[in-house]
């Protein structure tokens, strides 16, 4: 009884990091319910992912608009500390790189340039 409850839970272990990755590589455009992707939250505004492009929208409301959007299939904006300026991962030049743009908008910089895919979790202070 226990070889078969370790051998299940190995299989759930294997199933929850592959269907993960997956999720992280490929991620899908759905038309209702997936329409705010990766949302990132500063003191006025919210950055978020939709239909591979950056949108931006104040905090109180309004309209979202478009912050950043070469082709390619950025993900996981993350606001500056002081809150003027995003970083995202996308993968406009063939390998899923660092960026940043302003949040008043501008041509995004690439901050990294590494055949490997990177992807951000966060900002430090410094």
């Amino acid at each position: 009884m226990r070889i078969v409850r370790q051998m299940a839970c190995f299989a759930y272990i294997i199933y929850g990091l592959t269907s993960t990755s997956l999720a992280a590589q490929s991620p899908e455009v759905k038309p209702h319910g997936g329409m705010l992707r990766y949302p990132a939250v500063s003191a006025t505004h919210i950055v978020f992912c939709y239909a591979g492009r950056l949108w931006l929208v104040p905090r109180d409301g309004g309209l979202a608009s478009p912050l950043a959007a070469p082709p390619g299939s950025p993900m996981l904006p993350r606001f500056s500390p002081d809150g003027k300026t995003v970083a995202y991962s996308a993968n406009y030049e063939g390998g899923r790189d660092i960026y940043t743009i302003p949040v008043e908008g501008g041509i995004p910089y690439r901050v990294t340039h590494h055949p490997n895919t990177e992807l951000l979790s966060g900002w430090t202070p410094d």
